[in-house]
């Protein structure tokens, strides 16, 4: 993951890492399993909220309704009130 502030569209957490076909286009698609054994799954590395915010916007278009963002500041999560402050 770059370094500073990237925001991500979340799309949900899977048992079974979503197929091309499911993702109607959307790319590109990045995971990481939880101690659960579920895998978070994402859409795209922006580097503005507003950026973020119209994929957002495509992404719940594209079916996945209850899409959210999520934020990271040199590769570790953080509140996105924070990363938005921070840009």
């Amino acid at each position: 993951m770059p370094s500073g502030i990237i925001f991500k569209v979340q799309i949900g957490a899977y048992s079974k890492l979503p197929k091309g076909e499911q993702l109607n286009g959307l790319y590109p698609l990045s995971s990481n399993k939880l101690p659960s054994n579920l895998f978070r799954c994402s859409i795209g590395e922006f580097r503005t909220y507003n950026e973020a915010k119209e994929a957002q916007k495509t992404v719940r278009k594209s079916g996945f309704s209850d899409a959210f963002l999520i934020s990271f500041y040199n590769g570790e999560k953080i509140h996105i009130a924070k990363a938005i402050n921070l840009q």
